[in-house]
């Protein structure tokens, strides 16, 4: 016993004190329980020889009773509050508290996940990591969908006969698809259909864009003095139904081409004709008694 007294921190100074507690009533029953005498207060000392007293007091000896829980969990007495504290003395004492200790619930989780405790969670000021790096607090959804919107007046009604009327329905619309979060790109307002190349928001469904557009500028059309006195918007609407198609990033240019040439395009083919052959490249089955409501 004396041999073992000797290579605890500072043997060869408690050895006397060992003694004593080794032939003391308390160290016969420590004895009994498979304890070691003279070990609990070793142990307390042992920190503050090391030149930590101030953590000293944040260590599990081995035989208090949570020390001794802490070696029947597998764990290491001294380990778990000195975790926190080792961020301290490492100069990162802002952060320390954000370490995960090997023996916490996370850290256990770590370590089963083949993760290294205390690392996994960076400490950051904020939204900055150490060192400058941005750190991303969640994950991005990215969306790049580019559609071909076509619909109709109610009837193909040909109203639009001004420029004026069709410069002005082209900007009304190109300011709803911006508050809906869907970048224009093209749009060309012709007598009797609205031609709008744009990019489709992420989160917002197709028909809620389309039915947003069409009803608000339908309303915002009818109070134009243009429309209030010229006896063809009397009861103006939009086709309730219309057609939309995608196009992919190499088309972009070649659709948008096509937009702007509307004018020229309808001096020779009608918006009927135009949107069949829509409806045909695009192998889109219809019903010819029912696709011009």
């Amino acid at each position: 016993m004396a041999e073992r007294a000797a290579k605890l921190p500072g043997g060869e100074r408690n050895n006397g004190w060992l003694d004593s507690q080794l032939s003391s009533p308390e160290g016969s029953n420590m004895i009994a329980r498979g304890e070691t005498p003279g070990i609990e207060r070793a142990w307390a000392s042992a920190g503050n020889r090391a030149g930590h007293a101030e953590h000293a007091g944040e260590r599990e000896p081995p035989s208090s009773p949570e020390g001794s829980n802490m070696i029947a969990r597998g764990e290491t007495p001294g380990i778990e509050r000195a975790w926190a504290s080792a961020g301290n003395r490492a100069g990162h004492a802002e952060h320390a508290g954000e370490r995960e200790p090997p023996s916490s619930p996370e850290g256990s989780n770590m370590i089963a996940r083949g993760e290294t405790p205390g690392v996994g969670v960076k400490p950051r000021v904020d939204g900055v990591a150490n060192g400058g790096e941005r750190t991303t607090l969640m994950s991005h959804s990215l969306c790049s969908v580019t559609l071909h919107l076509v619909f109709s007046t109610k009837d193909r009604r040909r109203v639009f006969r001004t420029q004026e009327m069709r410069d002005a329905t082209s900007a009304y619309i190109t300011g709803v698809m911006k508050h809906l979060g869907c970048p224009l790109i093209r749009i060309a307002t012709v007598v009797d259909h609205v031609h709008v190349l744009y990019q489709q928001n992420r989160t917002a469904p197709i028909s809620e864009v389309v039915g947003a557009v069409k009803r608000e500028s339908s309303e915002w059309i009818k109070s134009q003095p243009w429309a209030r006195l010229n006896a063809d918007f009397a009861q103006f609407h939009w086709q309730g139904g219309y057609g939309i198609f995608s196009v992919s990033e190499a088309r972009i240019g070649s659709a948008s081409t096509y937009i702007d040439g509307q004018a020229e395009h309808h001096k020779r083919v009608t918006f009927q004709d135009e949107y069949r052959a829509f409806l045909k490249r695009h192998n889109i089955t219809f019903d010819e008694r029912y696709v011009w409501e």
